[in-house]
């Protein structure tokens, strides 16, 4: 039996930090927002396709209008619908990702509006939209893909780390994010970093041979 290697498909897509070439975005980020970082990268490095998904983007607002029309101004493909339709669209039109960002803050305040989620809620729909996207992955991500998840609450950390357990991902946490960067994230993650409250990062590998898909619970 030979030795040799299986040619990899997917070897004209590496290294990850390159061109992106036809049908491959560099990256999909969740709850854009703002998306100050990612304007930045897509303006640095422009021969590499990025994906913006934020429902806010649908809404009356100046700062997300601003940041919707620049994102396109820079060759970001943007979706302002929720994550479910977004992540839809994309598998359908056979694009893949080398990395996929989300950020999930906890609002600073619960007080603010009577109908507000409360913590619980907030969790209880953070698990449900986390095991969504970690069930596309075979769909959005290359092989050795990454998702980078950001968060402040102890509870949203607990969920990646048992998540990413379940559906057969690698999962690594890094150092808390640098208040520089967190400078370039979420208005709530922003005021989280300045408080002194660490932002937890973490960073979840897709190998096809690893992967499933687990039952119910």
């Amino acid at each position: 039996m030979s030795n040799r290697r299986r040619p990899n498909p997917f070897a004209s897509v590496y290294p990850f930090r390159g061109n992106t070439p036809p049908g491959v975005y560099q990256t999909i980020e969740i709850g854009s927002g703002r998306a100050t970082r990612l304007r930045r990268n897509a303006e640095r490095f422009p021969k590499r396709k990025y994906a913006a998904i934020d429902i806010g983007y649908s809404f009356p607002l100046e700062n997300f209008r601003n940041a919707s029309a620049d994102l396109k101004q820079k060759g970001v493909d943007v979706y302002s619908t929720s994550m479910a339709m977004a992540l839809h669209s994309i598998i359908k039109s056979g694009m893949k990702a080398r990395n996929i960002e989300m950020e999930m803050p906890l609002p600073l305040s619960f007080s603010d509006i009577a109908s507000h989620p409360t913590p619980t809620e907030h969790l209880i729909r953070f698990r449900r939209q986390l095991r969504f996207l970690l069930g596309k992955v075979s769909f959005l991500l290359l092989p050795g893909g990454k998702i980078f998840i950001h968060t402040e609450s102890l509870a949203f950390a607990t969920a990646v780390r048992e998540l990413a357990r379940d559906f057969g991902l690698s999962v690594q946490e890094r150092n808390p994010m640098p208040i520089r960067e967190a400078a370039e994230r979420s208005q709530h993650t922003q005021n989280y970093s300045q408080k002194g409250v660490p932002i937890r990062r973490f960073v979840l590998v897709y190998h096809p041979h690893r992967y499933r898909l687990p039952l119910r619970k």
